[in-house]
């Protein structure tokens, strides 16, 4: 199996970056029933048509219940098996109780939470902290077997076509404390300048948005773009798949 890292170089320390944070649960899942825990060893029923949902990011529709006629083509399927199909075409799955949808969903798991589901590494408490700040980096190009091509594709894509990135790419790093021992989480940064920014709030929806992609096992962050060693962190890091 390939290794997580194409390139193994040392960068300076980067000042500790805000978090972008995880996709939230829904408000009115109730308290006491861990539906994202149950989803994993239910069936659920959709078909593999996607649908774009308010967020304007495509989603497969399924639902707890067996629709019926409401949604004419609906078959079982196993979580995991339904994550693969959604993963293949980089969209996101929303679950709802019954059809037709009224209301908010159950569930909702982003392009990259189905990665993660796909692959049996989902969990509704994943941890995302920072890096902390006396940490070195050290830095590469994520292996398919963390960051699948359908993802890298839709992530380059996305970066072209929206935020106008003419070479898009995606570095992935681990942290080593001073003691040179990693803290056994991956963190990941792309490409995108502040400096093509009006404003902070830009910048930060823009990454918002590339963070859809990002599987919740992998922590997505923005590194201190005033930093000498910014630019360099990309120098040897290689572009996202056409």
């Amino acid at each position: 199996m390939k290794a997580p890292f194409g390139i193994a170089a040392l960068v300076a320390a980067l000042a500790t970056p805000s978090s972008l944070g995880a996709a939230a649960a829904p408000a009115d899942a109730p308290a006491a029933e861990p539906v994202p825990v149950r989803l994993m060893s239910e069936t659920v029923f959709a078909t593999t048509d996607a649908t774009r949902g308010p967020d304007q990011y495509m989603y497969l529709y399924a639902y707890r219940t067996r629709p019926g006629a409401a949604v004419a083509g609906a078959r079982p399927f196993a979580m995991r098996e339904l994550a693969m199909l959604a993963l293949e075409r980089a969209v996101g799955i929303a679950i709802y109780e019954s059809a037709p949808p009224a209301g908010k969903p159950v569930w909702v798991f982003s392009g990259g939470a189905v990665a993660d589901v796909a692959r049996g590494r989902w969990h509704p408490d994943t941890i995302s902290a920072m890096p902390d700040k006396r940490a070195h980096l050290r830095i590469g190009t994520p292996s398919p077997e963390v960051l699948p091509p359908p993802l890298r594709r839709a992530i380059a894509e996305h970066m072209r076509i929206v935020d106008h990135v003419e070479t898009p790419k995606i570095a992935m790093m681990i942290a080593d404390d001073a003691s040179g021992t990693p803290d056994g989480r991956y963190y990941v940064a792309v490409n995108l300048r502040r400096s093509a920014y009006a404003t902070q709030d830009a910048w930060t929806d823009a990454l918002h948005r590339i963070e859809w992609f990002i599987p919740p096992s992998l922590v997505f962050f923005r590194p201190p773009m005033n930093e000498p060693g910014f630019e360099q962190l990309f120098s040897g890091v290689e572009p996202l798949s056409p």
